[in-house]
C-alpha cells in the first residue's frame, strides 16, 4: 500500500502549481521566498510544514488546504488564481 504523506501531497501539488509559471523566480516571488528555499520545497529536500503550506495557498489565492488535496485519489483539482485551468493538473 503506498500512502502519501501531507508533505508529500502539498509537495507534488506545489511542483504542478510551479510548472505554470514561466520561471521558478516568479513563483517564489509570488509565494514571497527565495528561489534556493523554493528549490528545496519542490526537491523534497525540505518538507512543506502545515504554516508554510497555509503561507503558499493564501499567496497563491488558494482555499485554505487547497496543497492537501490529493489530487490523484479524487477529482477535485487545484485551482491557482488565473495561473492554471483544472484541466492542467
Amino acid at each position: 500500500m503506498n500512502v502519501n504523506t501531507d508533505a508529500e501531497i502539498r509537495r507534488k501539488n506545489l511542483n504542478k502549481i510551479c510548472a505554470t509559471f514561466e520561471t521558478q523566480q516568479e513563483l517564489a516571488n509570488v509565494i514571497g521566498t527565495t528561489v534556493g528555499y523554493l528549490n528545496h520545497l519542490l526537491g523534497g529536500y525540505r518538507s512543506i510544514g502545515e504554516k508554510a503550506a497555509r503561507k503558499i495557498e493564501t499567496s497563491l489565492g488558494l482555499d485554505k488546504y487547497s496543497l492537501d488535496i490529493n489530487v490523484g485519489a479524487i477529482e477535485s483539482p487545484i485551482i491557482v488564481a488565473s495561473n492554471v485551468a483544472p484541466e492542467e493538473l
